[in-house]
């Protein structure tokens, strides 16, 4: 078996393509193109993909569900646990958490009991503000 290898002359994306190997005897670059059925297909998947990535676990008008905005809650107040367990938080920062907690978790009780149980509907204003205060204190503790 004799195979012939020599340089193509004509550039393809840039890289030198080898007759013999990446092309066969006597082919040219224009002979192995993509089907363009193929490549509208994966075009058409990548932006798919792409907006499914993008639109996330985002309810309808742009606003977090109850659940998101319980999620995100837990896991920082799991966080704050944490760092409360091994004494590395004040008395003061403590009081502070516990009153930002408590005033969250009154509304989200509130909104929870209003939404009859679901916790796919979008969080009330009053929610999502008292957890992003709630996130502001749990942020400033060092």
């Amino acid at each position: 078996m004799n195979i012939k290898i020599r340089w193509c002359h004509k550039l393809e994306f840039g890289v030198p393509r080898l007759r013999g190997f990446w092309l066969p005897e006597g082919g040219t670059p224009s002979e192995f193109r993509i089907n363009p059925k193929i490549k509208y297909l994966c075009i058409l998947l990548f932006v798919a993909v792409t907006l499914g990535f993008l639109n996330g676990c985002v309810a309808p008008g742009g606003v977090d569900s109850l659940k998101i905005t319980r999620n995100n809650i837990d896991w920082a107040m799991v966080h704050y646990n944490n760092r409360s367990a091994f004494g590395t938080v004040t008395a003061e920062e403590k009081a502070s958490v516990q009153a930002a907690y408590q005033a969250y978790q009154t509304a989200f009780d509130e909104a929870f009991k209003q939404a009859n149980g679901n916790l796919d509907v979008p969080t009330p204003t009053n929610v999502t503000q008292l957890a992003n205060q709630l996130m502001v204190v749990l942020g400033s503790i060092p």
